[in-house]
């Protein structure tokens, strides 16, 4: 899916170029960075509906009683929550439904809530609050975008120093220097219609590679099938 890796660096003299600002003291190499990290949530807002199951990550956890939530925080790349699994016993992780308030009280039934849906404000519930702490759990997520930070170890999801390098699929690059660029364009109050419609060109080119390269939902394993719980399988 991301055959495409490009520097910070990269990007922004692309989006310089773009738009003929690379000589212009009226756009900061600051604000041009902030506009590349703009696009690139940007262009993350719109794959995630179409491309979630590519983008999934999971992680095992557990809940030490009497307590019943679970924060990601610690997870760089934690984007939203897909859905929380729980092991009960088989080795295998099935699906919890979402809670109910008419569901309230089902006994031995494990469900679960999401309060907020960035890796600062995400609070998960799992009720009934008494069985929180029995099983063990599994999240299952939506990853931010993966950036190796000067080059190196991945453990962010914003573009930062000029050798931070980040993986996008096929024109997504594109599509974030033009966001940058029609950026500069309306700081310069100048027309960015011109880089507006390219970027609605790469978004077409990103949506339609991802059409032709999706073989279905490859990355729900089956062990997520909820055989046993009667709680549906993942969709």
């Amino acid at each position: 899916m991301f055959a495409i890796t490009r520097t910070l660096l990269q990007l922004r003299d692309a989006a310089l170029s773009n738009s003929d600002k690379d000589s212009d003291d009226m756009v900061s190499t600051g604000q041009v960075n902030a506009w590349l990290n703009e696009g690139l949530r940007s262009l993350w807002m719109r794959l995630v509906p179409i491309a979630r199951d590519e983008l999934l990550k999971t992680q095992n956890f557990t809940i030490s009683a009497p307590g019943n939530t679970h924060t990601p925080s610690a997870l760089f790349d934690f984007f939203a929550v897909r859905g929380i699994g729980v092991n009960y016993g088989s080795g295998k992780y099935t699906r919890l439904r979402p809670y109910r308030f008419g569901r309230r009280g089902s006994v031995g039934r494990l469900t679960y809530r999401v309060s907020g849906m960035d890796s600062v404000g995400a609070l998960i519930e799992i009720q009934p609050a008494e069985l929180a702490s029995v099983w063990p759990l599994q999240l299952l997520y939506v990853k931010n975008p993966s950036v190796k930070v000067n080059g190196g170890p991945t453990i962010s999801h914003i573009l930062v120093n000029n050798d931070d390098t980040i993986a996008l699929p096929f024109s997504g690059d594109v599509y974030v220097q033009e966001y940058a660029a029609a950026r500069a364009r309306v700081r310069a109050e100048e027309d960015p219609t011109p880089h507006l419609a390219m970027l609605k060109m790469a978004w077409e080119e990103v949506r339609g590679a991802l059409a032709a390269g999706s073989q279905g939902s490859a990355a729900y394993p089956d062990d997520w099938c909820d055989d046993d719980n009667d709680g549906g399988d993942w969709a």
